[in-house]
């Protein structure tokens, strides 16, 4: 066994990366989305017991209107997660206060206020607020903690390489579902330039969902049944384009985190 001082163990973790001309097919890592077990369509929501906790969006916590836009909250937990190594947000149960309780706080510690149109339409939204729609129940003081002071007090990440992540991720963790930005134009964001992928998405960042329409931060609901072959038609190549450009964008991340990783 090597011992921490062991000059073996040196080198293990002094090995520079290797050049782009020496990567060969094999050395490329390959993630393929498997767990698509709450997958549904805009028009018809199986449940609203979605998304694993760290990852939760604050729509889905409130018990509020949610559509498309949640995945791209998780999108942001999670490259969060391949840049440090810890959850974004990593909820507890105190004496006074439930899971729920803490991850809200922690939301609005890192990127604000939730809007209170989302907390007053919402089921649980005033059992976690009081009647300002602001202030937390169960916990009060909160202190702000912005992702890139996260970044670079916590995590070490240069200034710089701070406020670009910063940058790509404020799109996917924006509180109101509606403004969320969507894969497609996240994809071409300047911190993904220097990823080498197939394809492209002609699409500038900061498009949220326009091609989906309600159905990216809410669930439609069919009112007409003349409209039902229309809509179905729309739906079925919703997800479809969905699937594409977050594949496009998975591709990109993944070198990307490889490259800061090194």
């Amino acid at each position: 066994m090597m011992t921490k001082n062991s000059v073996s163990e040196k080198a293990l973790f002094s090995v520079d990366p290797p050049n782009d001309d020496e990567i060969e097919d094999e050395d490329v890592i390959k993630v393929k989305i498997a767990d698509l077990g709450n997958a549904c369509w805009v028009y018809r929501h199986f449940t609203d017991d979605i998304q694993t906790r760290q990852y939760r969006s604050p729509e889905v916590i409130l018990g509020s209107h949610w559509g498309c836009s949640a995945d791209i909250w998780s999108v942001g937990c999670l490259v969060f997660e391949l840049l440090t190594g810890d959850y974004l947000f990593d909820p507890t149960e105190g004496p006074t206060f439930s899971k729920n309780d803490d991850h809200l706080a922690q939301i609005i510690e890192l990127v604000g206020h939730i809007p209170k149109r989302i907390i007053e339409q919402s089921y649980y939204g005033r059992k976690f607020f009081h009647s300002d729609l602001k202030t937390l129940r169960q916990i009060k003081n909160l202190k702000p903690w912005p992702l890139t002071n996260v970044l670079m007090e916590k995590y070490k990440f240069s200034e710089a390489d701070s406020r670009e992540i910063n940058d790509f991720l404020k799109g996917m963790l924006i509180t109101d579902p509606k403004l969320r930005m969507d894969a497609a134009g996240l994809s071409n964001h300047y911190w993904l330039n220097d990823c080498r992928v197939d394809g492209y998405v002609d699409r500038e960042p900061g498009t949220r969902g326009e091609d989906i329409g309600a159905g990216w931060y809410r669930e439609i609901r069919k009112h007409k049944e003349h409209h039902h072959n229309h809509q179905q038609q729309q739906q079925q190549q919703a997800p479809t384009d969905i699937r594409q450009s977050q594949q496009l964008q998975h591709q990109q991340l993944q070198t990307k985190v490889q490259s800061a990783a090194h």
